[in-house]
């Protein structure tokens, strides 16, 4: 169904929801699909007709197809730059996240150009010129080398403490 469509695909988090899609003037639904997809134990109800939630597919399949993920804090940004999707956060509640939770990495610094407090920033990035460096030099620090090697190199040191 989504690929009949053909438009660019984006992909975000359930808990985005209230604060991005239900002001629908932020989203060129003739331009975009908006796959949302909440965390597996979160229950997930949109009643957007132009939002999908493919609630027969994980986010880890959606992101197969998609063209831009759209996360907040979520871990699901590392196997969206494991598979090289362009990667946009919307952390709309910033400051209070980060002083309840606090974060691994600092977001701004890390991913500059891809990180927005508001929904009209992230729509008129996504319109626009996608900072790629940004994505490659988090892809460098963040993730192991070579990718696509886990269980080979997994195997490779059993086997060397085994003594074989």
């Amino acid at each position: 169904k989504i690929n009949s469509l053909n438009p660019d695909i984006v992909i975000f988090g359930g808990d985005l929801l209230d604060n991005y899609a239900r002001d629908k003037e932020n989203i060129d639904f003739d331009k975009y699909i908006l796959v949302v997809k909440g965390h597996p134990n979160q229950p997930l109800s949109c009643d957007i007709p132009q939002v999908y939630t493919c609630d027969e597919f994980k986010s880890v399949e959606l992101l197969s197809v998609c063209d831009y993920l759209i996360t907040d804090y979520s871990a699901i940004a590392i196997e969206g730059a494991i598979l090289n999707r362009k990667t946009y956060y919307f952390v709309y509640d910033y400051e209070e996240y980060t002083s309840k939770n606090g974060t691994n990495i600092d977001l701004f610094k890390e991913m500059p150009g891809c990180v927005f407090k508001s929904a009209e920033e992230l729509c008129r990035a996504i319109d626009g010129e996608y900072p790629e460096s940004s994505l490659q030099s988090y892809r460098q620090r963040f993730l192991p080398e070579p990718l696509g090697c886990s269980t080979k190199l997994l195997a490779d040191m059993i086997l060397t403490l085994k003594g074989n």
